[in-house]
């Protein structure tokens, strides 16, 4: 009897840490995939004034002002945080945004390339435009990006693979 009973606690414990095991690596949940989370985290300089447009305490723009739109007519929604190097003294904020792939337009990501615009008003009458273009294969969660380019005014400045967020730093001329 007590064979028994210590041997179904025993299999019991077993099973219950397969199964804790076996969730926490298939759990697919947190994951940050191409339809949940892609985006672009941008680090802006001003060719002009040799500053981040968005200096914490001198900026050439405001960042409550800032608006990203695609070519599509969708207004993305833009996050700010604190960047910089204080080793250098700069302090600025860099602007995020996520949602650059567009389920209802982007039918084909597993297929072909996606290439649209983003423009970047910083203020009415200020605006760069930003070209991106990307193509995601399938992966255990969802998929990832195989590559995805952002280019400005006709230079790469960013050429990532795998990453659901890249950061893209250039200078704005």
């Amino acid at each position: 009897m007590k064979k028994s009973i210590l041997f179904f606690l025993l299999s019991f414990i077993l099973i219950s840490c397969f199964c804790m095991c076996s969730k926490s690596t298939g759990d697919c949940e947190l994951v940050f995939t191409v339809e949940n989370a892609s985006g672009l985290l941008f680090e802006i300089k001003d060719s002009a004034k040799n500053k981040y447009v968005f200096d914490r305490f001198s900026p050439v723009f405001n960042v409550d002002s800032f608006e990203i739109w695609d070519n599509q007519g969708a207004s993305h929604k833009i996050f700010r945080e604190f960047a910089g190097d204080i080793t250098k003294l700069e302090d600025y904020y860099a602007v995020e945004t996520f949602g650059i792939y567009n389920p209802e337009f982007d039918t084909k990501l597993l297929t072909d390339t996606i290439k649209k615009d983003l423009y970047l008003i910083y203020k009415k009458g200020v605006i760069d435009t930003i070209s991106i273009s990307y193509k995601a294969h399938s992966s255990k969660c969802g998929s990832e990006f195989s590559f995805l380019k952002v280019i400005y005014k006709n230079k790469i400045i960013s050429n990532t693979s795998g990453e659901y967020r890249p950061r893209v730093h250039f200078t704005r001329y």
